[in-house]
């Protein structure tokens, strides 16, 4: 951005080295499933969505795009989490 030229070397550069979104088809895709599984209302076998690729081929960034854009909120004293995020090892085991 026009902005960041104006930015010291140091925050133009660490700017520079951080995440970025690229909002190709295929994640747009992804983020609007995922905005409708948000709204579905609630049920005993809720459905879900499982995204597969190959690594380093953006299903963390388009998770956590989607976690960004539903952060944790607090009402009367109780938080509402409306995204919650894990990761699952590459290999199971028993632990």
């Amino acid at each position: 951005s026009q902005e960041a030229l104006k930015l010291p070397d140091n925050e133009r550069i660490l700017k520079i080295k951080g995440a970025k979104w690229i909002g190709y088809t295929i994640a747009h895709e992804a983020l609007a499933k995922m905005e409708e599984l948000l709204i579905e209302p609630k049920k005993p076998r809720m459905p879900n969505l499982l995204l597969i690729g190959d690594t380093n081929n953006g299903k963390t960034t388009i998770i956590d795009h989607f976690y960004r854009k539903h952060p944790v909120s607090e009402e009367n004293d109780q938080h509402y989490c409306p995204v919650l995020i894990f990761q699952t090892p590459a290999v199971p085991d028993e632990r």
